[in-house]
């Protein structure tokens, strides 16, 4: 960042793991790109995975028909986990690990050394995962037994000569792994059997689709390869398939089965693009299996794939308040959204302060849950206005501190079109006046200072800033003993901000007052789905309880 010299053997930037190609080497290479153009970097990782499909089906084509290569060559490619390849540049960790150890296949299949040896270190610089492929490469059926042990002797000298290096890293800059981050963790027998489920729904792509299709299809799939191992032992011919190519089965099968078991390691944080390495080694055991029952047969493994692909969810075209809960933390739709909603945060800042200065302070009014990291702290300002001096603080910090700096302030907006806004700064002051007044019981003058933040405020688009206006408007006005006034506010602020815990407050004693518990009751009910901490909201339940029982 800025200029600055990588240095090769810290975690560039991360406190865990020794990865100095796909971090400090490729950051560097491209982060310029990723800011300006991050569509060609996306499109960058398209074409690399592609090319690691390529690289499988012409090595494999070497040894079997082009039905059964290509098929084995299609699980990275026909896999909903792999999209998110598309939407972190971070995933080059597995993605680089991956073409490395394609390329060394592909070199192996070809019987050249050299350059195998190459890839598998560049691979084993992007991500740990590669060891399986560098310890399994000597044993691959495409080299011949009499060449094995010179495959072996170099291979482990690779992998010697990386440990040396992960080690010295390690001892210079303090890095750890995951595990030493993590509390109490289960028995590894939980954690394997953790990983393998985790990593065969995304083989099959079952958690971006309703849960019956994904147990249907997912269900079909483990009787199409029961099925069509039986139906290969039906025939003599499918014997002596499976006969020919059992190296090729068992390689695979221990391939995918290490991969998978590698990753007990990173329990509880999955992400589905950890499991893509494994996905190579299924397909290269699944093949054979069903290829000796008939090309059918695999041609229908590809299409459940496929349709299953097929099936998945979009990105979605909003930036939900709750995170998506159906599957991994930094799954396709997750990760899209929040995305969509670091875009979104930088066009809105960038449309009020194109420039920033020394010192400055940014605040989010509200903000999405599960969103703040995706800022990592206060570097997303740093790169984006080249200024380390720059910070966020929240909105329970300004509202704590009066003489708190702030430059610029954010809003979020659930169910509106434009889901980011910046507030005009004015307003914000006169806001944050009125609040202070409201805290010294100076409700009157509170009510004169949020007639300022209201008008001064430029944007009428800022919804949720305006309804909270008219929310505390509404406070001020019951305060006061304006009750029409008060309940006037209350249905504006709803009107404009449907979440406004201030108008629900309102509304609800408005209707106590009346004698309308029911209504009042489902006001404070209301309110507390979206703010079950709010101290008003919770006393004035506990009164309308009380006085039900009477």
């Amino acid at each position: 960042m800025f200029g600055r010299a990588a240095q090769l053997f810290d975690g560039g930037g991360a406190s865990i793991y020794w990865r100095p190609l796909s971090r400090q080497l490729y950051f560097g290479a491209l982060g310029p790109m990723m800011l300006a153009h991050p569509h060609v970097v996306a499109g960058l990782h398209g074409a690399l995975l592609a090319t690691v499909s390529v690289l499988l089906y012409r090595a494999l084509r070497s040894h079997w028909s082009a039905p059964w290569s290509a098929a084995a060559a299609s699980f990275p490619l026909i896999a909903e986990a792999n999209r998110t390849f598309l939407l972190w540049p971070t995933t080059f960790q597995d993605l680089g690990a991956l073409l490395g150890v394609a390329i060394a296949i592909h070199e192996a299949s070809r019987r050249r050394l050299f350059t195998a040896l190459i890839a598998l270190l560049a691979s084993l610089l992007c991500k740990e995962s590669a060891l399986i492929g560098a310890l399994l490469l000597p044993w691959i059926p495409a080299i011949e037994r009499g060449e094995r042990r010179r495959w072996m002797v170099a291979t482990v000298s690779v992998v010697a000569v990386w440990a040396v290096g992960y080690a010295l890293a390690l001892s210079i800059s303090g890095i750890q792994f995951q595990r030493h981050f993590e509390g109490w963790r289960p028995a590894l027998p939980i954690r394997l059997l953790w990983a393998m489920v985790a990593t065969l729904r995304d083989v099959l792509g079952i958690g971006a689709v309703s849960a019956r299709l994904g147990s249907g299809l997912a269900t079909a799939f483990g009787a199409l390869i029961v099925a069509g191992l039986v139906w290969a032992m039906r025939s003599a011919a499918g014997r002596a398939r499976l006969r020919v190519h059992r190296a090729w089965l068992l390689w695979g099968l221990i391939w995918f089965v290490a991969s998978t078991a590698l990753l007990s390691e990173v329990f509880p944080l999955w992400g589905p693009f950890r499991s893509t390495f494994a996905m190579v080694g299924l397909g290269i055991a699944l093949t054979p299996l069903l290829g000796a029952a008939g090309s059918a047969w695999l041609g229908l493994s590809c299409v459940i794939r496929l349709v299953l692909l097929a099936a998945s969810q979009g990105p979605p075209s909003a930036v939900a308040q709750m995170p998506y809960q159906q599957a991994a933390a930094l799954d396709f739709a997750s990760l899209s959204r929040v995305s969509r909603f670091t875009s979104q945060t930088q066009n809105a800042l960038r449309s009020v302060a194109p420039s920033l200065p020394q010192g400055a302070v940014v605040s989010w009014r509200l903000r999405p849950q599960m969103t703040q990291y995706t800022f990592a702290g206060n570097k997303a300002l740093h790169v984006w206005y080249r200024d380390t001096t720059l910070s966020w603080v929240s909105w329970e910090d300004v509202q704590k501190d009066s003489a708190q700096r702030l430059d610029a302030t954010l809003e979020y907006q659930a169910h509106e079109r434009r889901e980011v806004v910046a507030l005009t700064p004015e307003a914000v002051e006169a806001f944050r006046e009125a609040l202070r007044q409201m805290n010294a019981d100076a409700c009157s003058a509170a009510l004169i200072s949020l007639a300022r933040a209201d008008s001064l405020q430029i944007d009428r688009g800022a919804r949720s800033f305006l309804g909270a206006v008219a929310g505390k408007r509404a406070v001020c006005g019951l305060a006061v003993g304006d009750i029409a006034e008060s309940q006037e506010d209350a249905a504006r602020s709803l009107k404009l901000w449907p979440e406004g815990g201030d108008a629900r407050y309102v509304l609800a004693v408005g209707f106590a007052i009346h004698g309308q518990l029911d209504e009042a009751r489902a006001q404070i009910d209301t309110l507390l789905e979206h703010d079950p901490f709010d101290a008003s909201g919770l006393a004035l339940r506990d009164s309308l309880r009380l006085e039900a029982r009477r």
